[in-house]
């Protein structure tokens, strides 16, 4: 037997601070307002303060509500308040990644101040500091005289004494004057300053503005280097986030890993020695051994299950605390799900889950991977509004709409043990197998229900449907038209694939289009479906029908509402001039509409939406290997030939949406603008367009690609070369300095062809 090492009481305090813990320091030094004194603030930062993860929406709101209103009301501010927002995202982003588990929270706080906040104040605003010609290294090395130096700095730039400005001030600010002007000296000296009273100085306005966030951030700063010293900050000498929208780094969180580790061996916290390395080994040997016992993805003998039922109890009673050590955790719940016993597996993986938020986010993210799926499975709607919330507030998608299908791929039941009765959960798996397959033919006789139009009904979608939607998708007008002549409502939406005007304009059924545009309301031409992150005018401009975009734009379509991916019409319609696609175009072609046209039996068995599309992706590549796979693809390509859109109608496309101002910079969700993918398409006509209607020059993708580099590494170098001789000297010279994204490898390995 393995001797297991079992912590028994977790710390009070966390390695990680909770997200209410950065939100209470930010409110706290750049507000007036006090969650000492305001009920409603000190309740809602308390629950982000004992585990609750803060949706970015929702920090977003408490920020906008509890700073001041020069925030919103100066350039500065505005910056600071983007970078505030930004921050708590970031923060999140940290908290999933990383593994403080091993060491107690001194430790963990410690590698935070010494090594995670100063890159993260890198970030801060140049005009922040800058502008009064101030190296942040200096703030930095001195914490205790921030405000001080920024005292100086200020008086320095305006040429002024310390006795001018305090009078100039005083004068501004009007109550009690003597008192006014002995602590403005004082402060000006490197007394410590109330927030509040910076704030009155903030609210003077220009040209107080910009002197006042300074001291906001020089005093924060102070203060938080009061409670958490560190040294040797001041040899930072760049930002190495490296982050884009609300992501961070590989090598940023490499680097904080690095640090803890080494920490960790400095203060004894981490012990390396032969010793130790033994003992980790023979722990591996013993998990691995264990969990070959519990595999969901092999048969179970009755000797198997005996094993594997004296191991669990051996876990369970030399292990008291699984939900720390949750490798084992997650095992155990993996034997008691194949043994029939799901709130016990339950039980176990939400206890682990706990235990490890704020301390090891990828151990709480495996975890999730099985918790998820079992509790939508079990329909537990308490531990999936926990956890799926959990797992959102940090970004991560989450896709369950067929939570029986994902249980039994994730679950075979050939595989549990033999003490199961399996035939329950064939019947199970036989009835799931079924959702997502639609035969149209099934609907063609089903006469519409006239006395109640509004009707929904079932087996068309995952949930029910209202049958004005179901006639309109299957290509029946006749029946759309006999509903609304009885009173069915145009704008009721089906709660996964959207109002029936859509699901129309899907099927390209032209007449349903023309009786349901003129009665469809502005708000639903302009929602998205939840299941396909469709919209309307997204759909029109695939479809390449200039004439439905312009009606749709007339009607109050919003030229930027946003679909799939975060991408926009214009994007969209961009798009419509690839002319042909090859193997290497995969990850292009597979993406959240790709996994809604799979049934869900041949999807992925994970709650997450970027594992879904890794391996709808990996599986699609190494199908294609296979010569049978390869003809049906080919067959794919030729009927996408087929049916593109023609060229004039693509340039119509454009020629309308840039007409009806869309904005050739907007990004989706991995940085891509339609002016970057007009670089990639390589359609000289469309790209100078977008160019003329103030496509960015200087804008990079995720990846860190310029318009330059997306043209060369899809072969329009002719493009490229006039690209670079139209444009000004600067932008000429700043496109060829680019350097290629570290590690950037296009996948093609020759251009597409295209109009």
């Amino acid at each position: 037997m393995c001797r297991l090492k079992d912590m028994n009481a977790a710390p009070e305090i966390r390695p990680l601070p909770y997200i209410g813990e950065v939100l209470e320091f930010i409110i706290r030094n750049f507000s007036h307002i006090s969650d000492k004194t305001n009920g409603k603030l000190r309740k809602n930062l308390s629950r982000y303060k004992t585990g609750e993860l803060c949706p970015p929406n929702e920090a977003k709101a408490l920020l906008v509500i509890h700073l001041p209103n020069a925030f919103q009301n100066s350039e500065t501010g505005k910056i600071l308040f983007k970078f505030f927002v930004t921050s708590t995202s970031l923060y999140a982003d940290f908290v999933t990644q990383i593994n403080f588990a091993d060491l107690p929270a001194s430790t963990a706080r410690q590698v935070l101040s010494q090594h995670f906040v100063p890159m993260i104040l890198k970030v801060i605003p140049d005009q922040t500091f800058s502008q009064f010609s101030i190296d942040i290294n200096e703030i930095f090395g001195n914490p205790n005289d921030a405000t001080k130096i920024v005292w100086a700095a200020y008086l320095s730039k305006r040429k002024s004494t310390a006795s001018e400005l305090a009078a100039e001030l005083t004068k501004k600010i009007g109550i009690g004057e003597k008192s006014h002007y002995d602590s403005i000296q004082n402060w000006i000296k490197g007394n410590p300053m109330r927030v509040g009273s910076v704030i009155k100085i903030l609210e003077l306005g220009d040209p107080y503005h910009d002197l006042a966030f300074a001291l906001l951030c020089a005093n924060a700063y102070r203060t938080y280097r009061s409670d958490y010293p560190a040294h040797n900050v001041d040899d930072i000498t760049h930002n190495p986030l490296g982050y884009l929208g609300d992501k961070l780094s590989s090598e940023f969180i490499d680097n904080i890993r690095n640090a803890a580790f080494n920490q960790g061996v400095n203060n004894g916290d981490i012990v390396v020695s032969p010793e130790s390395l033994d003992e980790q080994k023979n722990y591996a040997v013993f998990r691995d051994y264990i969990y070959g016992l519990v595999n969901p993805a092999i048969e179970k003998s009755p000797e198997m299950f005996a094993e594997a039922y004296n191991q669990i109890k051996y876990v369970e009673s030399e292990c008291k605390n699984l939900a720390q050590n949750w490798e084992l955790g997650v095992i155990v719940g993996l034997f008691y799900v194949q043994a029939d016993q799901h709130k016990r597996a339950m039980a176990v993986l939400s206890k682990a889950c706990d235990y490890q938020i704020y301390r090891n986010g990828p151990a709480v993210k495996s975890i999730l991977e099985y918790l998820l799926v079992i509790a939508a499975f079990n329909k537990d709607r308490s531990l999936l509004r926990k956890w799926r919330g959990w797992a959102r507030s940090l970004g991560v998608e989450i896709d369950i709409r067929y939570p029986e299908m994902l249980f039994y791929k994730k679950f075979p039941p050939e595989n549990y043990y033999p003490n199961v009765d399996k035939n329950s959960h064939f019947v199970k798996l036989q009835k799931a197998m079924q959702v997502g397959f639609l035969v149209t033919s099934d609907w063609q006789d089903r006469a519409p229900d006239l006395r109640n139009p509004n009707r929904k009904i079932k087996g068309f979608n995952s949930v029910p449907s209202p049958q004005m939607s179901v006639f309109a998708k299957t290509n029946q007008p006749q029946k759309v038209k006999e509903l609304l002549e009885a009173g069915a409502n145009p704008n009721q939406l089906c709660e996964n694939c959207g109002s029936a005007l859509l699901n129309a304009m899907q099927a390209k059924n032209s007449e349903a289009i023309e009786l349901l545009l003129p009665v469809t309301e502005v708000s639903v031409l302009n929602t998205q479906s939840r299941q396909t992150k469709r919209t309307c005018l997204t759909v029109a401009v695939e479809n390449g029908d200039p004439a439905v975009v312009e009606r749709l734009l007339e009607a109050g379509a919003k030229v930027e509402q946003r679909a799939e991916n975060n991408s926009t019409p214009l994007f969209v319609a961009v798009g419509n001039f690839i002319r042909n696609l090859d193997e290497k175009h995969i990850p292009l072609v597979i993406n959240d509409a790709t996994l809604n046209a799979h049934p869900p039996f041949m999807g992925s068995s994970s709650p997450f939406k970027e594992t879904q599309l890794a391996e709808a992706r990996s599986d699609m590549a190494s199908l294609l290997e296979v010569p049978e796979y390869k003809k049906l693809w080919d067959k794919m390509i030729g009927f996408h030939r087929k049916n593109a859109v023609s060229r004039a109608n693509a340039v119509e496309i454009v020629n309308l949406l840039l007409a009806n101002g869309a904005d050739p910079n907007s990004k989706h969700m991995h940085g891509f603008t339609p002016f970057l993918h007009a670089a990639e398409v390589g359609v000289k006509d469309v790209f100078f367009k977008l160019l003329e209607a103030d496509g960015n020059i200087r804008e990079k993708d995720a990846a860190g690609q310029t318009i330059l580099l997306a043209m060369k590494s899809r072969g329009h170098n002719d493009l490229a070369e006039e690209t670079v001789g139209r444009l000004k000297t600067e932008d000429a010279v700043w496109l060829r300095q680019q350097p290629d994204p570290a590690g950037y490898n296009p996948s093609r390995s020759a251009p597409p062809q295209f109009y």
